[in-house]
């Protein structure tokens, strides 16, 4: 008797993309240098996601797919989450800037690559080092007006002012 590989089946039922769960996609624990991103979506499949400048234009699923910006360049750091269904999962971002706010666009896909049609955008930011934080706790409490010179008016901060 001949062997015969099991034949190849695919689901072409499967039409539409995933759905997230509830509260998902989000963005938690900042660093200095970068965040974790998390997802969770109610079949297999994966997330994708792009980490771009506060403000900048919205992508579209494909380029967040491709890992790129509105305009088809690199985004500042891109990945892809393998998920079971109903079950979270998570990536480290790094290599950003401290003290800066960034833009986080997902997208989803299943397994029979049933795309989302829009990214959902979370808000991010990065946090100060240490020292600086008590820098500026010191500031704000005894000297009343003080500025710290040579940083950034970023992540609504304006120049640490007082």
């Amino acid at each position: 008797m001949d062997y015969a590989p099991p034949a190849l089946i695919l689901d072409i039922s499967d039409i539409t993309p995933p759905n997230w769960i509830s509260g998902w996609p989000a963005v938690a624990l900042p660093t200095l240098t970068g965040f974790t991103v998390r997802a969770e979506i109610d079949e297999p499949g994966a997330a994708f996601y792009v980490v771009l400048a506060d403000g900048a234009a919205a992508p579209s699923a494909a380029q967040v797919r491709a890992g790129q910006d509105a305009t088809g360049g690199v985004a500042l750091s891109t990945g892809t989450i393998a998920l079971a269904a109903a079950s979270e999962g998570t990536a480290v971002v790094g290599n950003l800037f401290a003290v800066t706010p960034y833009d986080v666009y997902f997208v989803a896909e299943d397994r029979a690559s049933n795309l989302q049609a829009t990214p959902v955008k979370v808000d991010a930011a990065t946090i100060p080092e240490p020292a600086g934080l008590a820098l500026l706790l010191l500031c704000s409490l005894r000297l009343k007006g003080c500025r710290l010179l040579g940083v950034p008016p970023t992540a609504g901060l304006k120049g640490f002012r007082f």
